[in-house]
């Protein structure tokens, strides 16, 4: 196993976990310990998934099937998580087409 593919998403969620922390320290003017964890921006989650999403992109091709995992995530952070009522027919079917 390649070993970037451990590394790139520690990365990633590291990354995104110190801009984070140095994001709610400034704003809250103190170290923010108490605001550690998932949610907000820049999301942890969504660093995770977008950096394999891109590694597998760039070494297995864009059109590779383990892709499609890292799109459904993209999509889902892309506001399809909570969609309103309204919205919910297009968002089903932006999550159900098949873009490779």
């Amino acid at each position: 196993m390649d070993l970037s593919y451990a590394i790139t998403p520690f990365a990633a969620w590291l990354t995104a976990g110190v801009l984070k922390f140095l994001i709610n320290s400034i704003k809250a003017r103190q170290l923010a310990f108490g605001l550690i964890g998932y949610g907000g921006l820049p999301s942890n989650h969504s660093a995770i998934d977008s950096s394999m999403a891109t590694l597998i992109a760039l070494k297995e091709g864009i059109s590779h099937p383990l892709r499609s995992g890292g799109n459904s995530g993209l999509y889902r952070h892309a506001g399809c998580k909570y969609p309103a009522a309204a919205d919910r027919k297009t968002c089903d079917k932006l999550q159900s087409s098949d873009i490779r």
